[in-house]
């Protein structure tokens, strides 16, 4: 029986240790980004590399520089802008907000006569930024401000 029981509070260990693994091996960080992309990162000029490692845009970076600076679109479209190749990245966030909603009754049961009220929490998705390529060079964008 200890064998068993010992084996079990291993298995338990290494479960939640490779959740823990993969839960912050999801994060994508700026510094992930550049580790995992070193040959497109060291091709940036000096002054958009320091863009990048603050997180910033700015029109003429190429495409590899964008996605190490904000990580990976939640959306692309694709499509032609005056005959070149265009492409939108769509980044996405969510907002949550909590309103009050009555429930009201008929004087008997569990809202009674004048009623009750029950948080309403809603998560909603909104766009926090977008970035619009010419030829895999960014030519627009624009990010919601905090």
């Amino acid at each position: 029986m200890k064998t068993k029981s010992c084996r079990c509070n291993r298995l338990g260990v290494v479960l939640n240790l490779a959740l823990f693994a993969l839960l912050v091996g999801g994060c994508s960080t700026v510094e992930s980004r550049i580790k995992d992309n070193p040959h497109a990162f060291a091709a940036l000029s000096p002054h958009h590399q320091r863009l990048v490692r603050a997180g910033v845009v700015t029109n003429g970076m190429p495409q590899e520089a964008v996605y190490i600076a904000w990580g990976k679109p939640d959306l692309v479209t694709t499509g032609q802008r005056q005959g070149k190749h265009a492409e939108t990245w769509f980044y996405y966030g969510t907002r949550t907000t909590t309103s009050i909603a009555f429930a009201t009754g008929f004087g008997c049961g569990a809202y009674g006569a004048l009623g009750t009220a029950i948080p309403v929490t809603l998560n909603e998705d909104v766009l926090r930024a977008w970035a619009a390529f010419e030829n895999r060079v960014l030519v627009a964008w624009e990010k919601a401000r905090p």
